[in-house]
């Protein structure tokens, strides 16, 4: 099988602080051919800062879309002509060699999955939060958005792409679960805890268990945390 090229495709909100990394971790990255930093409307710095990289590697692109996560990601995949389409969100950095692990599993005929992750700084609520994401894929083949999604284009396109509406990654993982066989690659990426941190970690962390549990038991999730990471 030929060597697919790979997008990555980053939605961005008032990440002025976390994109910086992202952007650093991406250009130490070998095996990509674009990436698509899309913006939801920022009120900060990241718009500024997107262009400076993007006047740094001519990979890059900035783009707008409307705001939400699931808008701005099909917004990037939509603008992309790679086979594989890798959804990085904004403040999740990419560990050593990930594109190139993912590259190669492509090539073999991966599908679709995602990586290991990983809250930097952590934290002992932080680390166990991490192995239950983890351990949770292993158990029900549905990635969450912090895990860096990757699934092949024509695949993601055939779906429908993201649904756009809340918990977006869910929703696109209860369909894919039935339809391809996916993975977790060993290779970490790692999501800045800030925001956990701001909110108070104790409290950010049963805010995500609350909202999972709400979509267990089918009602539509709402909470001002899932506004604040969404």
């Amino acid at each position: 099988m030929s060597s697919p090229s790979i997008a990555v495709v980053i939605p961005a909100l008032d990440e002025e602080k976390a994109l910086p990394e992202t952007l650093d971790s991406l250009l130490t990255q070998s095996g990509w051919t674009e990436g698509w930093i899309v913006d939801g409307g920022s009120n900060d710095h990241t718009c500024d800062i997107a262009r400076e990289y993007v006047r740094r590697d001519s990979r890059l692109k900035v783009i707008s879309a409307a705001r939400g996560r699931a808008r701005q990601m099909n917004a990037g995949a939509r603008r992309s002509t790679a086979d594989v389409l890798l959804f990085l969100h904004a403040d999740t950095r990419l560990g050593t060699d990930s594109l190139a692990v993912l590259k190669q599993h492509a090539a073999r005929g991966l599908r679709a999955g995602c990586f290991t992750v990983a809250f930097s700084p952590g934290g002992f609520l932080l680390r166990v939060l991490s192995l239950v994401h983890n351990w949770r894929f292993t158990l029900t083949r549905i990635a969450y958005g912090d895990q860096a999604f990757f699934v092949r284009r024509d695949l993601f396109e055939n779906l429908g792409g993201f649904p756009e509406e809340p918990l977006e990654d869910i929703r696109l993982g209860e369909r894919l679960r039935w339809t391809v066989r996916q993975r977790r690659l060993s290779p970490r990426v790692f999501t800045d805890s800030r925001k956990f941190h701001e909110l108070g970690t104790c409290h950010a962390v049963a805010c995500v268990l609350h909202i999972l549990l709400q979509d267990f038991t089918g009602r539509l999730p709402r909470s001002r945390f899932l506004d604040k990471v969404r």
